[in-house]
């Protein structure tokens, strides 16, 4: 029983000193905000924004060929998810964004950025979340032409 536990322990071990690695490692890149075209995000459900995000090294030296997965917390999809660094250390995502109505109301929208080429072992990825500034646009909040009574052909008294 002590062999078993001493093998564990041993085991246990070596997997905190790989997830300790990649943490540390994951620690020295950052990524940062470059810009955001339209700012504000209009939410229309129909004009694309492009966002542009560098990954740097902690020192401030642009890194290239790493794989940068972008990730709308408060909804829209993104045109890819996934791309990879330019020789700038740049990408550029295009986002759509919902449309705002009674359902889902209007707010601010949080991106999440993660490097996912940055870990050897465990994945422990570089990440981080910026909040970009939305408004309405001119057809985004627009009442429904159906209901109850037209969809079942009730007619109104007089």
């Amino acid at each position: 029983m002590k062999t078993k536990l001493f093998w564990f322990g041993i085991f246990c071990g070596i997997i905190l000193v790989f997830f300790l690695f990649d943490f540390i490692l994951s620690k020295q890149y950052a990524i940062e905000l470059i810009g955001v075209s339209p700012d504000p995000i209009v939410m229309d459900g129909s004009t694309p924004v492009n966002i542009q995000v560098k990954l740097i090294r902690r020192g401030g030296e642009p890194v290239e060929g790493h794989d940068i997965y972008a990730l709308s917390l408060d909804g829209g999809q993104f045109q890819a998810y996934r791309k990879k660094t330019g020789s700038r250390g740049r990408v550029s995502f295009t986002y759509f964004p919902y449309l705002a109505d009674k359902t889902n109301p209007l707010h601010d929208i949080r991106f999440e950025f993660r490097d996912e080429s940055n870990s050897v072992f465990i994945e422990v990825n570089a990440k981080n979340i910026f909040t970009i500034s939305a408004v309405e646009g001119r057809a985004a909040v627009r009442e429904s032409a159906f209901t109850l009574k037209s969809i079942f052909g009730e007619q109104e008294a007089p």
